[in-house]
Order: C-alpha cells, then structure tokens, then sequence
C-alpha cells in the first residue's frame, strides 16, 4: 500500500510508527514536509503527483484540520486517533475507540485515506507513549506519597510512571501522566496498574503486550483484561516491591 507521512514545517517531529498489523505495510512510506502556511495546498499538490492510498500525521488540533480538510478536497475518508491499520479484501479498515472509549469500533476507509495516530516521543527520549515498561496508579493508590513511591519504583526497573484519571483529579500524580482516552495512548512490552479498577476509557489508552494488575477488589474490571491479576491492597504491594528491588 502507498503511504504518505505529512509532517508539518515549523513543528518538533520524530518519524511517525504507522499502526500497520502487518509490518511490511509501512516499509515503502514516503515522507512529505509540508511549509507553512498553505499545508493543505501543498498536500493535495503532492498527492496528485504521487497519489498515495493513505496519508498520516502526527494527532493535534492542527493536523486534524489538514487531514479533515484534505480528505475532503481527496474525495477520500478521514479517521482520527487510530490504534491499529490493515488490509483485507474488502479494503483498509481501522481501528479506533468509540463511545466514550467504552469500545474498540472497526472502520471501513475509503480511499484516499487521511487519518491520524499518536506520535511517539522526541528521538532519544523515553515517554509514556514509547516506554518499554509501566507502572500505573488508580484511585486504589491511596495517595500522593503512594505515588511518589510507585514512580520511584518504575525508576529502579528502567520503567515510566502513568496514573488514571482519578488520580490525576485528585493531584496526586501529574497531568502529564495521564494514561487513556483523554491522556497518553500507551503500548509497553510490559506494564502493571496499581490500584487501576479498569475503566473504558483507561484500558481504551493501554495496549501492553503483557498486562498484570494489583487491586483490592476481586471483581474489578482490570482483573478481565489482566495476563496476571493480584488481589492485594496498593500499600501492601509497593512495601513488597520496593523490599524486593532493594534486595533486602
């Protein structure tokens, strides 16, 4: 599939990691830096020339201006936020959250495609959204000092500290560590919620390829979505962790 990434002069980028299911789908992606202020000229110029199937930048206010209203000047099909990519005989679909983030919808995309996805970071720097590990806090954390420790911990294994929504509400963690719907859409090669019950819209932003989840309460929703699930209290937990990573 002919792919275009936009990147918008002017404006700090590192390559954008196209969701593609399969790999091979991106390899042959074209880059297009496009100068203020005429973005949406310059693209529907370059996709005349080189006529892409689908066209991606980096989400923000600004970008989905552009795709919306290059998707409408293309004739094509327009998605932010996208999680995942592919083909299948009927087309491209993709996938994105819906309903709050209560769900994960499917979307059949008209070609031209302009969509969006979440960029990852500035190139040598480790955030939520490029991190290979997490330690994230609920409600069920208890606390800021219980936060504090819990990202102390992430520090020792090499890891980043997120939070929920409630305990961002509650201050006990910073907005920048927000995880879900409204905050950083995460996909670790490991991660652990602490206190987390597993709301929509905060498993909405989690796609970790192995999940395990420490809560007090058997029936949260977390334990559903969990590879490992631990009935504990938060504090009980972090004293463990922190026994174990100081090895006494």
């Amino acid at each position: 599939m002919k792919t275009a990434i936009l990147y918008l002069a002017g404006e700090k980028h590192c390559p954008l990691t196209i969701p593609f299911t399969a790999a091979e789908d991106g390899t042959d992606a074209i880059n297009w830096v496009l100068d203020r202020p005429d973005f949406l000229e310059q693209a529907a110029c370059r996709y005349g020339a080189e006529r892409p199937d689908l066209l991606v930048l980096e989400d923000g206010g600004e970008a989905r201006g552009l795709a919306a209203g290059l998707a409408q000047r293309l004739g094509g099909s327009c998605l932010f936020q996208v999680r995942e990519l592919w083909r299948e005989e009927s087309g491209l679909l993709a996938r994105r959250g819906a309903y709050n983030s209560n769900l994960q919808a499917v979307y059949r995309l008209r070609t031209p495609a302009v969509v969006t996805v979440a960029g990852r970071g500035a190139p040598g720097t480790e955030t939520l959204e490029n991190a290979a590990g997490i330690l994230a806090a609920g409600r069920g954390i208890g606390g800021k000092q219980n936060f504090q420790r819990l990202a102390a911990c992430a520090a020792v294994l090499g890891a980043q500290a997120g939070a929920t929504r409630p305990a961002v509400m509650n201050t006990w963690a910073e907005m920048e560590r927000l995880i879900g719907q409204s905050g950083h859409q995460v996909s670790p090669r490991w991660m652990v919620t602490v206190g987390a019950s597993g709301s929509g819209p905060f498993l909405a932003g989690v796609r970790a390829e192995r999940l395990a989840a420490v809560d007090n309460d058997p029936n949260a929703m977390i334990f559903w979505n969990a590879d490992l699930g631990i009935q504990a209290d938060a504090g009980a937990f972090l004293d463990a962790l922190e026994k174990e990573l100081s090895g006494t």
